[in-house]
């Protein structure tokens, strides 16, 4: 049966001819309608959306975001709005998954829960198109006129209406949002750092003490590629006295300056001092952990780096866990850390099952598996125990594979399996021949 829920495709656009096929085609299974709001392209962007069936509308730029993304929900007559930007999108496998989200909110509703958005995981992908960073964004919602955007940049949904507050229904990982837009090389062409700092400078000249704007302010130097500056803007978000900042924001500012101690070498011991500062956070503390966790570990204090790395998955892990987190597309360095002080302080069973994690996530890593085989060497593990272990990570039965574990065990002084694994006989039982 054909639901009933009527879903309307906003987006505003400037010269976005490369995304915007892309950024159209994913709802048109499920949208009744697609609204593209273009402020001022110059290329092929407008002339696309319409041969694509959307409705084009356009607004004299007045920077600012909000004011374009409101009056394009001015035009939906959906009752939700799907509003993502041209840069991001849903895969199509995943898409099946939307509109029965909005049919359980609407149940809700009926029972008079009054949802009125559906957060959903946020992918951030690199030039690779591997995720970098993830995310949650508020990017589908009610179509109500109390519901708008706020904010010249960095936009957010806010209730104009005493009576309804807004209430956030959380989707799962089956139907994240796609974001190419702060790729490296998409950026650059983009000159997206450059606007957004005038933004927020023009934001800061109306309000000084917004400490949020200033914490923005500092992202918008450092993918600019100023540090610096950004160093500055953050401790600004950070230590001022004076004005509010949402939580998310505040340890978003403290974890960048604690990744800028690292990156600079500089001031280091601050770190300390800012962990300490947020200390009692009750949540979203994966960030501040990993960061307070690679601290310890270049300061040798390897059982400390353990605690706070361990207790950085652990947050990761939280049902409940919203929080927007660089450690979770650094997991490979974190994973590593945790080998590295676990056969530091001579954990070996916790250390196999970190080297066992890095390797199913990609066996070609030969300095881990060399890790992992010296490990099995100095507990005195037996050959053909090894080599059965070795069997669920490795096809063994391929000769250059067979090499490469035979490579990593000599790098790790097993030479006993290096021999094992390149006997002749084994090799010509298995139909393999060395050259």
């Amino acid at each position: 049966m054909r639901s009933k829920i009527k879903l309307s495709q906003c987006m505003i656009v400037k010269n976005e001819e490369k995304n915007i096929r892309q950024a159209l085609s994913w709802a048109k299974g499920i949208a009744f309608e697609q609204i593209v709001v273009d402020t001022g392209s110059t290329d092929k962007t407008v002339e696309i959306a319409e041969e694509m069936g959307a409705k084009v509308y356009h607004f004299t730029w007045i920077d600012d975001f909000s004011a374009a993304k409101n009056f394009a929900i001015e035009q939906a007559t959906g009752d939700w709005i799907a509003f993502l930007d041209a840069d991001e999108y849903f895969k199509s496998e995943d898409i099946k998954y939307l509109i029965p989200y909005l049919e359980e909110m609407e149940e809700h509703n009926r029972r008079k829960d009054y949802l009125n958005i559906l957060r959903l995981p946020w992918l951030q992908l690199n030039d690779d198109g591997e995720v970098f960073s993830t995310s949650v964004q508020d990017r589908v919602f009610l179509n109500r006129p109390w519901l708008r955007y706020i904010n010249r940049i960095h936009e957010k949904l806010h209730s104009f209406s005493e009576q309804h507050e807004l209430k956030i229904y959380q989707g799962g990982m089956e139907l994240p949002i796609y974001h190419t837009g702060y790729a490296k090389e998409v950026y650059a062409q983009t000159k997206k750092g450059e606007r957004n700092i005038q933004f927020l400078l023009k934001e800061l000249d109306e309000t000084p003490n917004n400490r949020t704007v200033w914490g923005y302010l500092g992202d918008a130097y450092a993918a600019n590629g100023d540090w610096e500056k950004a160093q500055q803007a953050w401790q600004k978000a950070v230590y001022m006295e004076e004005g509010e900042m949402e939580l998310s924001n505040y340890i978003s500012a403290a974890v960048n300056l604690m990744r800028y101690y690292l990156k600079e070498e500089k001031e280091i011991d601050n770190i300390e001092k800012l962990y300490d500062k947020l200390k009692d956070v009750p949540k979203e503390r994966a960030d501040l952990e990993y960061w307070m966790g690679i601290y310890c570990f270049q300061k040798k204090r390897h059982q400390e780096g353990i605690v706070h790395l361990e207790a950085a998955l652990v947050e990761m892990q939280k049902e409940d866990n919203l929080g927007a987190y660089y450690c979770t597309g650094n997991l490979n360095t974190l994973y590593r850390n945790l080998l590295n002080g676990y056969t530091v302080t001579k954990q070996y069973a916790k250390a196999v099952e970190y080297a066992v994690q890095l390797l199913r996530t990609d066996n070609r890593q030969a300095d881990i598996l060399a890790v992992l085989l010296g490990i099995f060497a100095y507990a005195g593990e037996k050959t053909e125990a090894v080599y059965g272990f070795l069997e669920k990570l490795y096809p063994l039965n391929d000769l250059e594979t067979t090499v490469f574990v035979a490579k990593a065990a000599k790098e790790a002084g097993d030479l006993a399996m290096m021999k094992f694994l390149l006997d002749p006989k084994r090799l010509e039982k298995l139909g393999l021949s060395q050259k």
